[in-house]
């Protein structure tokens, strides 16, 4: 499976944010293999108690915590997860995960989580 795959399947995920200007909207896709077994995207004004939501920040369930509750239960090794935003002008925007979302990816075994840094390239975080 390519990267592009992933990225692609995480932009879709995002269109379905419920977030209030399209900047804000995060998706995700998880992978076994080629295999895709989740997505989820950020959901804003609901919240889940293992999400790490402080003063600062709206109530809302990201992107990647939504994947992790969506995923097909079954012992597979090797996952990939893909985070991805999208700008209203079209250009990519950074998507890397918060170190809560990176702690719960890692407990969920996901070993590989790649996003879109500052300036729109794909970066691959190893946990």
């Amino acid at each position: 499976m390519s990267q592009r795959s992933g990225f692609d399947a995480a932009l879709a995920a995002s269109l379905l944010s419920d977030a209030p200007r399209p900047a804000l909207r995060l998706g995700a896709a998880l992978f076994a293999g080629a295999r895709l077994l989740s997505v989820g995207c950020n959901l804003y004004g609901r919240s889940h108690p293992a999400s790490n939501n402080c003063v600062e920040f709206v109530r809302s369930t990201h992107a990647e915590h939504q994947c992790l509750l969506r995923r097909q239960w079954k012992l597979i090794g090797n996952l990939t997860l893909y985070v991805a935003r999208q700008l209203a002008n079209g250009t990519l925007g950074c998507s890397k995960p918060c170190a809560n979302c990176m702690a719960l990816a890692r407990l969920a075994g996901v070993r590989r989580i790649w996003f879109y840094n500052a300036v729109g390239k794909p970066e691959e975080v190893v946990l």
